[in-house]
């Protein structure tokens, strides 16, 4: 394969690197076979790597799945919008899988290489096509996963809020949403359980993609799906005077999820308590933007409790379920101003960014007073967590367009010899520190719940040290990009 062109992947750009011939064409239904040798052009740590193109038509899916007996597996895909898109082992044991999908269509390409360096030896490189299903909303799909995505197409108007569920007994489920206006959602495990959920707020009419993968790669089972549009039960009025103590008692629906408003002051901060003597509550905080935060117990017993802040638009969203969504009930939601004792209540988000230590690479330890004075992004998450390594290029791409944006990435993963690798492979251009196992502690004061139970969870901090926001799971370049505009502004 030492005669081809190759192509590489640097900081979500494509790099020709020279060669005598064009890169091998790789087809939707194709199975092609190669090796790597040293005659290969080497990328970032000393790895080789061939290039492939990958064609695909407008609309349409393929999941590109690389297999090696001779070596670890590294599989990097440059999309034709340039999102770059990596796995190590997403088709098990040390082969690599992927999903693509463009709505545009065009060329993707393809870089077979190594998770280690100096690594060579044959492998096969296969791209097979993925067909999508209608789901209608409201209906329920009961399928069987055989290993591979699912894809559904969902229809949505704007400003329609649907609830999309998936669950199994059998595999750790994984939803994506993509929504017609080009806001990307993702969930793992919805309020502990390997089952999966998500809220989508519409801005656009038209078609939703919704992807059902498995956490665990080559995973099997059974499997219900069901997006559900939501209708608001009750709107809560938080502007004016904020002591006014309003409530709504009622049953949970059939469908066995309550959709409330909170409208307020952007900024103002409320206290939203559900109780239910019939099922233990959980409560859901949308912002509207695709951050969430949810709490199981915070108001004692089985009842749920959340400090809640008013989103940038002027309205939380708020959603009631059952943490076993068998069961049903009575319940009631209150709404009142915040109590004066912090410690009488979950702590609060947002405030303050609370300090921290953490330690770089090399081991030296680094205080939070480093970056006062800034508009800077906290992101807590780990090479091994797919919607963290998602948000990477996001990341990069604001570092390049706002000199004066700090991002600033804390990892919890064990060690930091495999961050390094990553940060080299993914050109990440910004600051990367360690957990010193006090510092995720020291930030999760500053969430609802007063910990981080899930990555990544990123804060995005104005210069006077306050909170604007924390997200919880993937975000859109576009969600941390406005509210960077509007700090910077400040």
């Amino acid at each position: 394969m030492g005669t081809l062109k190759r192509t590489v992947l640097a900081s979500g750009l494509m790099l020709a690197l020279a060669g005598t011939g064009p890169a091998e064409v790789l087809t939707v239904g194709q199975t092609v076979s190669g090796e790597l040798t040293a005659a290969d052009p080497q990328g970032p740590m000393g790895k080789y790597e061939d290039g492939h193109t990958l064609v695909l038509a407008p609309g349409a899916a393929a999941v590109v799945t690389l297999v090696s007996e001779d070596f670890d597996c590294y599989l990097k895909i440059a999309m034709p919008d340039g999102s770059v898109r990596e796995d190590d082992d997403g088709a098990g044991s040390l082969d690599s899988r992927l999903l693509v999908r463009s709505d545009a269509g065009g060329e993707c390409a393809v870089t077979v290489t190594t998770y280690g360096p100096g690594e060579t030896g044959a492998y096969t490189l296969s791209a097979a096509a993925v067909e999508s299903a209608r789901l209608l909303p409201g209906q329920v799909h009961r399928g069987l996963f055989d290993e591979m995505p699912v894809i559904y197409t969902v229809p949505v108007a704007a400003g329609q809020t649907m609830m999309v569920y998936a669950s199994s007994e059998e595999f750790d489920t994984v939803l994506t949403f993509d929504g017609p206006d080009g806001r990307r959602l993702m969930n793992d495990d919805i309020h502990g359980s390997l089952n999966s959920g998500l809220l989508s707020i519409s801005e656009a009419t038209g078609d939703a993609t919704l992807t059902l993968d498995a956490f665990t790669p080559m995973s099997s089972g059974e499997y219900e799906l069901v997006a559900t549009p939501l209708t608001v039960m009750h709107r809560f009025d938080h502007t004016g005077d904020p002591t006014v103590r309003q409530a709504a008692r009622m049953a949970l629906p059939v469908l066995r999820a309550a959709l409330f408003e909170l409208a307020g002051d952007p900024g103002a901060r409320a206290t939203v308590a559900v109780n239910s003597d019939d099922f233990d509550t959980t409560l859901y905080v949308f912002d509207g933007q695709g951050g969430m935060e949810f709490d199981d117990d915070g108001g004692g017993g089985t009842n749920a409790q959340m400090d809640v802040r008013i989103p940038a638009g002027g309205v939380a969203h708020l959603l009631v379920v059952p943490f076993d969504l068998q069961t049903t009930g009575q319940f009631e939601i209150r709404v009142t101003a915040p109590e004066a004792d912090p410690a009488a209540t979950p702590p609060a988000a947002p405030g303050e960014l609370p300090p921290f230590t953490a330690r770089d690479l090399d081991g030296n330890a680094v205080p939070s007073s480093q970056f006062d004075g800034t508009v800077r992004i906290v992101d807590v998450w780990a090479t091994w967590c797919p919607p963290c390594r998602m948000e990477i290029p996001h990341f990069i791409e604001l570092t390049n367009r706002y000199p004066e944006l700090k991002v600033v990435g804390i990892s919890v993963d064990d060690g930091p010899e495999v961050v390094q690798e990553y940060m080299q492979e993914a050109g990440v251009n910004y600051t990367m520190l360690m957990d010193d196992g006090t510092t995720v502690q020291s930030l999760a004061q500053a969430t609802s719940e007063g910990a981080i139970n899930a990555i990544p969870t990123t804060f995005v901090v104005g210069r006077d040290g306050r909170i604007a926001s924390v997200h919880i799971g993937y975000q859109d370049l576009a969600v941390f990009e406005s509210e960077v505009q509007t700090l910077l502004a400040d």
